[in-house]
């Protein structure tokens, strides 16, 4: 049977997405209500592996909706209520600590999903510690260019100056040949070359 032929459905969710994508209530009669694995209040982590996280509320739908009879992976956070009650004593065994006071809720595909959840963040933190190096050395590559550039304008700058004012030793050695001019002119006397 060709998939894209057959009648497409959903899994009678109705959600809500602010910050996060939650699951505001369960149609009545839908698959996710006789699944019971899905509750009112739990948020939508991923759709086939696809996180929700910031999708429009129309790409999320395309994500459930498919094909009637075929099956979608759906990860949530689960929302619950736990009593108020009095903390096992200090010592005690955490899992025997939480299955006496109610945790026999928190099962293993609690903390697989608390597992993924990790394994995502640590994924997308690396990421980011990625671009974060990426940056500072782009950074670090402009800085040297730009101190580059600047210190070739201080030595251009400095050539120049030196080009247009004569140094205190240069100043009198031309000095001398003109005074010499001078002092024959007035005495009479041509020094050898000059006429």
């Amino acid at each position: 049977v060709d998939p894209s032929t057959m009648a497409e459905g959903g899994i009678g969710l109705v959600i809500v997405a602010d910050k996060v994508v939650r699951v505001k209530s369960l149609v009545p009669g839908g698959m996710a209500e006789s699944h019971g694995k899905i509750a009112a209040g739990d948020v939508l982590h991923s759709i086939d592996g696809v996180q929700v996280s910031g999708k429009s509320m129309d790409e999320i739908s395309k994500l459930i909706r498919g094909p009637i009879g075929t099956k979608l992976q759906i990860e949530v956070i689960k929302s619950f209520e736990i009593e108020r009650g009095v903390s096992a004593k200090p010592g005690a065994e955490p899992a025997a600590a939480a299955a006496g006071a109610g945790g026999g809720d928190l099962k293993k595909e609690h903390l697989e999903q608390l597992r993924h959840l990790r394994v995502t963040l640590e994924q997308e933190r690396r990421e980011h510690l990625e671009q974060l190096r990426h940056l500072r050395e782009t950074l670090e590559t402009e800085r040297k260019s730009v101190a580059a550039e600047l210190e070739a304008a201080k030595k251009k700058l400095r050539e120049a100056e030196s080009g247009a004012k004569p140094s205190a030793g240069s100043a009198k050695a031309a000095a001398a040949p003109a005074a010499a001019v001078t002092a024959a002119a007035t005495s009479g006397k041509i020094p050898p070359g000059h006429t």
